[in-house]
């Protein structure tokens, strides 16, 4: 199986910051404390030893959380694994999209597994556990309803309000079944639609939902999937919930970050508030607000409270408080005993801010390590590009060009007229002097002759170059098609397909692909032909 690789920076699809961190720029090096390289994974250990954290709680919380779905005894091996002070977690975080939504959501699964599986294979004092953060608390419905499978958007078309993780999936039949028509009746579609239907048969909420589904796809790998939405885990974070109410530490610290960050020459990311917090009601997820009284109130319904009330409110309910997404990263790294965390250009870019801010709130700062990028193409694909005589570099190129280089190569030569046209001005030259001699008036005449003529050739090459196109258009066609499954809609594949158009192909053999060439410290594009 062929593997190609690419920088980010040839790629002409990723931001600069991204590019900047995947080629250790420098001037990011005073906005992360660990490089990221396999090799300090140990480094981080001796730091991170310094943040305990509630370990008998994370197994507890965890355990109840799979007791709903599983029964597999080496999963709660893992889980009671965690109280073990020499175990640690490596994290990757995502938003309950849509029956997991865009391919990288599983690339970045399997980068976190990777990292663990070549960390623990290395040396024996310590273990690196992989854990899967499901974002559930987010409430952008419109961000997370919807995949791209073979090309049809499939959308699901029930806003509820509130975190989508807590979302009902009564209305999710309707999805399934069309998902459920379009991967067909093969072996591997009749393997995926069983953990489908295992996963949202009757599920509390669609996060757990989801948590089951992650858990059917990859668990078998060693990932353990958990879900933050917890109150218990919420009352540890009652100290950040108070600091950010009254003190505004992230506010202010966040901020002064990020222009640090502008001064270097790299974009700023998340927007930082005076108050980084919503709250919970039955059907919404509402922004927290300060007014000039110092009283606090939710920006959609109005709910209000004083100074006093509102602290009070979040030591008796702390689970009715969600952070956004300045708090996100300091709440997971407060309960999980994190070295590391794995996300894509966007995540890592907003995570560069935070280094300051994790320090002055006491939360260890994990290390940063960028994702794997696949771009997956078949191999029946690959092949009818090499007869084509052309290679997986060539599909970088834009969709012109990329026509243009077969027209080049299989086009006839005698469609270029431009040599004939050009032997037309000594010809114009020659007539021009004799008429010149004789009656100069005629000699603008002669020149509008010969620009006609010089017109109606070009004319007749351009209808050349279209016949010529026309009668390769079945192959121009495919080449085009080939391109915009690599580059569909002239994006990132990962960004747009989602991980069933390959499983349905592939089955459970096309995680392994993806974990024998995953290198998330080798920061390139990798193409896969599959």
């Amino acid at each position: 199986m062929n593997t190609l690789y690419f920088d980010f920076d040839k790629i002409g699809k990723f931001s600069s910051n991204d590019i900047a961190y995947a080629n250790g720029n420098n001037g990011l090096e005073a906005f992360y404390e660990f490089a990221p390289h396999q090799n300090n994974l140990l480094e981080v250990v001796q730091a991170r030893q310094n943040y305990p954290v509630d370990r008998p709680l994370l197994s507890r919380v965890i355990r109840r959380q799979y007791e709903r779905f599983c029964e597999d005894p080496e999963v709660y091996k893992r889980i009671d694994n965690l109280e073990n002070p020499n175990t640690f977690t490596i994290i990757t975080a995502h938003q309950p999209t849509l029956l997991t939504g865009p391919l990288y959501f599983i690339y970045k699964i399997i980068s976190a597994i990777k990292v663990a599986e070549k960390f623990n294979k290395t040396q024996s004092d310590y273990t690196l556990q992989p854990v899967f953060v499901l974002g559930g608390e987010d409430h952008d419905f419109e961000e997370m309803n919807h995949l791209q499978l073979f090309g049809k958007k499939i959308v699901w078309e029930d806003f509820q309000g509130g975190a989508v993780g807590r979302y009902d999936c009564s209305s999710l039949d309707t999805v399934l079944d069309e998902v459920y028509d379009i991967l067909g009746q093969s072996e591997n579609a009749e393997l995926l639609t069983s953990k489908l239907k295992k996963a949202f048969e009757q599920p509390p909420s669609y996060g757990q939902g989801m948590q089951h589904f992650v858990h059917e796809l990859l668990g078998h790998l060693g990932i353990l999937v958990v879900n933050m939405d917890e109150k218990e885990f919420k009352q540890k974070m009652i100290p950040i919930f108070e600091d950010d109410l009254k003190r505004h530490t992230s506010h202010q610290v966040v901020q002064s970050i990020q222009e640090s960050i502008a001064s270097a020459g790299f974009d700023k990311q998340a927007y930082v508030r005076p108050i980084n917090l919503f709250y919970f009601t039955e059907t919404d997820r509402d922004r927290i607000e300060m007014d000039e009284e110092g009283n606090y109130f939710t920006v959609n319904q109005g709910i209000q409270w004083s100074a006093d009330e509102i602290i009070q409110e979040v030591y008796t309910h702390p689970d009715r408080f969600s952070p956004n997404v300045i708090l996100r990263p300091i709440y997971q790294e407060l309960i999980l005993p994190n070295l590391a965390y794995v996300g894509g250009g966007g995540e890592i870019a907003y995570w560069l801010e935070r280094k300051k801010q994790f320090e002055e709130l006491g939360v260890f700062y994990p290390m940063l390590i960028r994702r794997d990028s696949f771009q997956l193409i078949s191999t029946r694909d690959c092949e009818s590009l090499k007869q084509w005589g052309f290679s997986l570099e060539d599909l970088i190129l834009q969709e012109h060009q990329l026509v243009e280089k077969y027209l080049e190569m299989y086009g006839r030569d005698e469609i270029d007229l431009s040599p004939e046209i050009d032997q037309l001005t000594p010809l114009e030259e020659v007539i021009q002097h004799k008429v010149e001699t004789i009656d100069p008036s005629l000699v603008a005449r002669i020149g509008a002759q010969f620009a006609k003529f010089r017109n109606d050739l070009q004319a007749v090459e351009k209808r050349l170059k279209k016949a010529e196109k026309q009668s390769h258009d079945k192959n121009i066609t495919k080449l085009k098609r080939i391109r915009s499954k690599i580059f569909p809609g002239n994006g990132l594949q990962e960004r747009t397909d989602n991980f069933m158009s390959w499983y349905i192909l592939h089955g459970e053999g096309f995680f392994q692909v993806l974990l024998e060439h995953a290198d998330p410290f080798d920061t390139r594009l990798k193409t896969i032909v599959i």
